[in-house]
């Protein structure tokens, strides 16, 4: 179901309220992960102190203008997702990638950390 232009603009708000504060943001693909493998991951970025969400890519570039973490999601291609944190960099750096090594279908893109 496509998102109207009223919803696509109240998605672009909140997620500029949320990336205004992050200072660190690791893009990735979840395009082969179970429910249950999304869950765990969202799990563990929460637990981290960081947030995780699957992206529109134009939306999510047009929502970090003018954030730190603004050059990690202008020009993505594919399926993304981000987890970002205005926290500790290094927790959610190591949260991420211990998952990652008993969730090989989770790959990761790029990421920018404090600006």
């Amino acid at each position: 179901m496509a998102l109207t232009k009223v919803q696509k603009a109240e998605k672009v708000q909140a997620l500029a309220k949320e990336l205004a504060g992050s200072t660190t943001a690791i893009v990735g693909t979840f395009a082969k992960l179970t429910v249950t493998q999304d869950f765990e991951l969202r799990t563990v970025v929460r637990k981290a102190g960081g947030r995780y969400r699957v992206l529109k890519n134009k939306l999510a570039a047009r929502a970090s203008q003018g954030s730190q973490v603004e050059a990690a999601l202008q020009g993505l291609k594919g399926v993304s997702s981000v987890a970002y944190t205005s926290g500790d960099p290094v927790e959610l750096a190591k949260a991420l990638s211990t998952w990652v090594k008993e969730n090989a279908e989770f790959t990761f893109k790029l990421a920018i950390v404090d600006g």
